[in-house]
């Protein structure tokens, strides 16, 4: 999510020093629409996830070497809303702090960092997704500390691509003024695209392409096993129906074996095709939330004549309102999918002290 209420200018080669002031906005009613809506999801996602983490402290049983995926994509959720939320209501509310190095600084490592470790988690959700379908054996012997790896190490590279970038334009950068946005870089224009394409587009592009194929490939293998699972119960019950009943009495140990393996094949495909589903609806939603932020805000960086495009930045607006109420949908296919999130969540709503933790 790219939070870009109250900055204004363009980015291109030639205009990186020197960066001017006017208007964008147009439809001033729809983009206080926007702004109010977005707020209003902004707070809401803040109360939804923080539950949601809660109630994974609660009930550490519910981490699972998939779901702390989830977790960790739920908690640099949270970590950005309780960052970045404060930093643009106060740079929306006083747009002359943006003017402020330090501030500008602080406004502009949040603005770039906290979307693409989003945005890098998903594509670790969605690669997750594809080792449980080409490596079946080996992903079910995945650790959570695997998963809890895979996210520092993603972070870890992120800032050993970006902070040199973002040091260098904290040193290149003497003032800002009133007006030039504070979410670019005036140095290394070539580096920070490459930093761009690597740790945002490239995740975007990941998601953009990948999951519909994953989605074919995951409905097509469902369809198979269930198939293949009624024929074989087909095969168990001819054959049960022509066994003698003594037969069937000295066999009845082993019988009971059977029937205890199948069910739990069946729980863990049960398993399986909620992680899956789960997977699919996150990443559809985020297509649909994603993909109008990523040509607003990539013509607003990037194009040299973005000010010449009508109503440019009042779309800018509605997109960034898109995003954020993609993070209020998230929680919600988590609570769908997970039944035990779910109840873990109910109790602490109802709990008055859900401060304590000492449920385990």
């Amino acid at each position: 999510m790219v939070f870009n209420w109250s900055s204004h200018g363009n980015l291109s080669n030639s205009s990186v020093g020197n960066i001017p002031h006017y208007d964008p906005m147009r439809l001033r009613s729809f983009v206080t629409f926007n702004l109010y809506v977005g707020a209003l999801t902004v707070v809401l996602s803040f109360i939804f996830n923080f539950y949601i983490i809660l109630a994974f402290v609660r009930r550490p049983r519910l981490i699972t070497s998939f779901t702390i995926q989830i977790l960790n994509f739920v908690v640099i959720e949270f970590v950005m809303l309780l960052i970045e939320g404060p930093l643009n209501i106060v740079a929306f509310l006083n747009p002359r702090l943006l003017t402020l190095k330090p501030f500008c600084a602080i406004y502009k490592f949040g603005a770039w960092t906290f979307p693409s470790l989003a945005l890098l988690q998903q594509m670790a959700i969605g690669l997750d997704r594809w080792l449980a379908l080409l490596a079946p054996v080996w992903y079910r012997q995945k650790t959570i500390a695997f998963g809890v790896k895979v996210t520092v190490g993603l972070c870890g590279a992120y800032l050993l691509l970006y902070l040199p970038l973002f040091i260098a334009d904290v040193i290149h950068t003497k003032t800002v003024t009133v007006g030039a946005r504070c979410d670019i870089h005036r140095v290394f224009v070539s580096y920070q695209i490459v930093v761009r394409m690597i740790t945002y587009y490239l995740p975007l592009f990941f998601t953009y392409v990948s999951y519909p194929i994953l989605l074919g490939m995951i409905r097509g293998r469902q369809r198979r096993i269930a198939s293949s699972a009624n024929t074989r119960t087909d095969k168990t019950s001819m054959l049960g129906t022509e066994k003698r009943a003594d037969a069937n009495a000295d066999l009845e140990p082993s019988v009971t074996a059977v029937k205890a393996q199948a069910l739990k094949k069946a729980v863990d495909r049960a398993n399986a095709r909620r992680s899956g589903n789960l997977s699919m609806w996150m990443m559809l939603v985020q297509i649909v939330c994603s993909a109008p932020l990523t040509v607003t805000y990539t013509l607003i960086q990037y194009h040299p004549n973005e000010a010449q495009i009508p109503y440019l930045h009042d779309f800018n607006s509605f997109s960034v309102m898109l995003t954020s109420l993609n993070m209020v949908v998230d929680p919600l296919i988590y609570w769908t999918f997970f039944r035990d999130l779910r109840e873990e969540t109910i109790r602490l709503t109802r709990c008055r002290c859900f401060f304590i933790l000492n449920e385990r």
